[in-house]
C-alpha cells in the first residue's frame, strides 16, 4: 500500500476517534456520547503516532501497527467482549447496556 492511500485510512480513523472525542448525534439521536475524559490520552497518543508516521515513514509505520494492535485488542476486550460472551471484566452486557442506554445500538 502507498503511503499516501496508508496516511488517508490513518487520517480517516483519527477522524472517527475525534468524534469519539466529541461525541456524535443525529439530532436527539446520540451515536456515541463525549468520551475524552475516559478516551483523550488514547486519542493523543494516536494523534501522536499519526504526525510520527508522516514525518518519520520508517519507524512511524512501527508505532502505527502497534498502538493500533494494542488498541484494538483493548477495544475488544472492552467493547466486543460482552457481545460474544455476555460477561466481561468491567461488568455484565445488562451494564454495558444501561452505561450505553442513551446511545444508539442494537441491544435490547
Amino acid at each position: 500500500m502507498k503511503k499516501t492511500h496508508c496516511i488517508i485510512v490513518q487520517l480517516i480513523l483519527l477522524l472517527w476517534f475525534f468524534l469519539d472525542m466529541t461525541g456524535l448525534y443525529f439530532g436527539n439521536n446520540c451515536l456515541v456520547p463525549r468520551s475524552y475524559k475516559e478516551d483523550g490520552i488514547f486519542f493523543l497518543i494516536y494523534f501522536i503516532v499519526v504526525i510520527l508516521f508522516i514525518v518519520k515513514e520508517q519507524i512511524g509505520k512501527w508505532f502505527v501497527i502497534v498502538w493500533l494492535a494494542m488498541w484494538f485488542v483493548i477495544q475488544f476486550i472492552c467493547h466486543e467482549w460482552y457481545t460474544i460472551f455476555n460477561d466481561g471484566f468491567m461488568g455484565t452486557l445488562e451494564r454495558k447496556n444501561e452505561y450505553f442506554s442513551g446511545t444508539i445500538h442494537g441491544y435490547k
